[in-house]
């Protein structure tokens, strides 16, 4: 008998190391308001993306869609597709915006010098991010790491320490990455969209 006849064997799909460190209490191993126990929370966001699948949601579509004619289904089924895939590139977006976002708020408050710190030339303490709420924390580290990701930088909010400007550096490099997929998968979405309403037609 081989292994993959076994009731047990399930090939496994899936990114471990994002759901181990999501799971493993590793906090109680490093402490709670350390860095690195807030970095760990940041990887439990990823988990979310499963639950915007695009074959779960196909799946639940058709069923919602059984009482139609074939033709209508198959239309409305592609409409609704085509649809939640836009849907999903805003979300995946958004997600990684707010990913970074925290990433740098942190960056920014933990790890730079105490030169910078106590001559207030680092993120937090030049934009006096330290007595505001947590919520427009939020806001301005997700519209900082928007308009770099984005490579616009309109300029009221921008690194000041020497380490700020390397990490810049390096986000507005990926920026061109993540937004080229971004407008690429929205243009396979359309030209693929058109390709198969044409079929439909």
């Amino acid at each position: 008998m081989s292994l993959r006849n076994l009731p047990f064997h399930k090939p496994y799909s899936g990114s471990f190391l994002v759901d181990f460190a999501a799971v493993f209490p590793l906090s109680q191993l490093v402490g709670t308001q350390t860095l690195l126990a807030k970095l760990l929370r940041l990887f439990r966001l990823p988990r979310v993306l499963k639950l915007i699948d695009v074959m779960r949601f196909s799946k639940m579509i058709k069923s919602i869609l059984d009482s139609l004619q074939r033709e209508e289904r198959i239309v409305a089924v592609y409409m609704f597709m085509y649809v939640y895939r836009i849907f999903r590139l805003v979300i995946i977006a958004f997600f990684i915006t707010y990913f970074i976002g925290c990433f740098w708020y942190m960056i920014s408050d933990n790890l730079n010098s105490e030169y910078d710190v106590k001559n207030r030339r680092t993120f937090v303490t030049y934009f006096d991010l330290d007595g505001i709420s947590n919520w427009r924390k939020l806001i301005i580290s997700c519209y900082y790491t928007l308009t770099t990701l984005a490579t616009v930088g309109y300029g009221d909010f921008y690194p000041v320490s020497d380490m700020e400007r390397l990490i810049a550096v390096f986000l507005m490099l990926c920026g061109v990455a993540f937004f080229s997929y971004i407008m690429g998968s929205f243009i396979e979405i359309i030209a693929n969209y058109k390709q198969k309403m044409g079929v439909i037609d």
